[in-house]
């Protein structure tokens, strides 16, 4: 690579100051991948690693370009519970205090994937699925102590909500 002086104008003071410049005929391919050859290097002497505008096209999303269904199946099978890199065993607590249990066969599932603990523990205890509009009180309050003498069960969120007003005025 050969290097260049030329004369660049100070925008200050109008005068022209020299500079040195690498070769400008330096050829290279754009990095998106277009294979479309430019020079390197600008008429100012600065590196170039694409050709103007094409530096967003490696953002398929923003450009609206879809993976083929072959990768998002691959990345779906690698990135997913067990194996991915923020797995915490399948346990985790919501912003109330209630437990979730990542159970994805599960045919109320909710929340990705997810249960919440008590319902899955009255389902064992009772030996059925709860239906979606039956609801689970926590006797004590405690919303992650979900032993299952600490769990009663409503057949629906309203008879919970009276259950909760009678509760409130008899304290």
């Amino acid at each position: 690579m050969s290097v260049a002086m030329t004369m660049l104008r100070d925008p200050i003071t109008g005068q022209f100051i020299p500079k040195t410049v690498k070769d400008l005929t330096e050829i290279i391919e754009c990095a998106c991948g277009c294979g479309q050859s430019f020079h390197k290097y600008d008429q100012q002497g600065r590196s170039r690693r694409f050709i103007n505008g094409h530096n967003a096209r490696g953002n398929k999303h923003r450009l609206g370009i879809k993976h083929p269904e072959s990768f998002k199946q691959m990345m779906a099978e690698r990135m997913s519970g067990e194996n991915h890199p923020q797995w915490k065993g399948g346990r985790v607590h919501d912003e109330r205090g209630y437990v979730l249990i990542h159970t994805p066969e599960h045919p109320h599932k909710k929340h990705g994937n997810y249960v919440y603990e008590h319902r899955l523990i009255l389902e064992k205890h009772l030996g059925r699925y709860l239906e979606p509009a039956e609801s689970v009180h926590h006797i004590n309050g405690d919303t992650s102590d979900n032993r299952i003498e600490n769990l009663k069960l409503f057949p629906s969120d309203s008879e919970h909500a009276i259950f909760e007003r009678r509760g409130r005025r008899r304290v």
